[in-house]
């Protein structure tokens, strides 16, 4: 077993077409991973285990447990707490939406203490945290995620305004690398090809960004993209090339545009505030430094994979990557800031603020450079 955590067994949802192929990359574990489980396995000695006082944590997600969100996220930081505390935290882990989909609900509760939270899926109840997801917002995984983080925090203006009022606190975050335009059946030359397509997007910033492009935004799951292109119901999607691969979308998506961030997605990893608070505070810096290891490493990870997909898919199924021309970039650039300025204006109506939002993390984007 790569992981210690134990996990509970339930029936599973119908696997994608890709389900059955080997994703060897995505579970070996990275030298990253294993620094950091040794540099974390050093505090053992610090902590001893004492079995009056041994602390399990029930842990779910919507993942499989080979996905890349938990065997380079979760299951790199559990596995490092187990190791750290010598055994004295235990993980019981709950994938692929086991315990249900209203995450909220389950760590309020208390049947689950920590989740993942996707602020995409939750833009009702975490509006403020897709300001990531919007357009030209990071090129950079590990800047990106660094700036949400701050953020997010605790003491954060997204985490004061949205996961303390949900009872949440944010352990470590992820991006997703910069979506891109990918098509199926023609390569994309101009913006002008770009008009009247059918592309799956998902959430309320990407929904903007698609009919910045005189697309036709289609909202449908990750797992119903493949029978889509299949069918032709969807005529494109705004992806990035790391997401191909887990869904055999490489079969699909034949062509792609170089050099453009269409947006992301941000994927937070969150613990109960009732169950934080109650954690001694040797356990709650044992976890503090998995959840910064595992969110360097992870980003780090991301950045490579996505590179790497993108030269084997090229390499191994013909796929074509475009370029626009200049001058469509820039009109494309023009198009992306009206959607920013779009998205601020109605986080303003709602209460949110979302102007100085944006300048905020343009001026932390700014700060978390390295």
């Amino acid at each position: 077993m790569l992981f210690r955590s134990k996990t509970r067994s339930a029936g599973r949802a119908p696997a994608p077409p890709a389900a059955a192929r080997s994703r060897t990359a995505q579970q070996r574990p990275s030298l990253l991973q294993c620094a950091t489980v040794l540099t974390l396995a050093s505090l053992c000695s610090a902590f001893p285990a004492q079995a009056q006082d041994q602390i399990d944590l029930k842990f779910t997600h919507r993942f499989s447990s080979k996905h890349y969100a938990w065997t380079h996220g979760g299951g790199v930081f559990t596995q490092a707490v187990e190791s750290a505390s010598a055994g004295r935290v235990k993980f019981e882990t709950y994938p692929a939406a086991q315990l249900g989909k209203d995450y909220f609900s389950l760590l309020r509760s208390g049947l689950a203490d920590i989740a993942v939270f996707i602020p995409a899926y939750e833009s009702d109840k975490l509006p403020m945290s897709t300001v990531v997801e919007l357009p030209n917002m990071y090129s950079n995984i590990c800047q990106g995620a660094r700036t949400l983080a701050s953020m997010v925090s605790d003491s954060g203006s997204i985490g004061r305004s949205e996961y303390s009022r949900h009872g949440l606190h944010v352990l470590f975050v992820t991006l997703m690398p910069p979506y891109t335009f990918m098509t199926s059946k023609q390569p994309t030359t101009s913006l002008e090809t770009m008009a009247g397509l059918k592309i799956r997007g998902s959430g309320a910033a990407m929904t903007k960004t698609v009919q910045a492009l005189d697309a036709v935004p289609v909202q449908i799951s990750a797992s119903e993209v493949y029978e889509a292109l299949s069918r032709g119901t969807v005529d494109g999607a705004v992806y990035p090339y790391n997401a191909l691969t887990p869904y055999a979308l490489e079969d699909q998506l034949k062509y792609s545009v170089d050099g453009v961030s269409l947006g992301g997605t941000a994927v937070v990893y969150a613990i109960s505030s009732k169950k934080w608070n109650a954690l001694p505070a040797e356990v709650k810096t044992i976890m503090n430094q998995a959840a910064q290891a595992t969110q360097a490493s992870m980003c780090q990870w991301l950045d490579e994979e996505n590179v790497r997909i993108r030269q084997q898919i090229v390499r191994d199924s013909g796929h074509i990557v475009t370029q626009l021309p200049a001058e469509d970039l820039a009109r494309l650039t023009q198009a992306m800031q009206q959607v920013r300025a779009s998205w601020a204006q109605v986080m303003d109506a709602a209460h949110h603020d979302g102007s100085a939002l944006l300048e905020e993390y343009q001026q932390l984007f700014a700060a978390s450079q390295p």
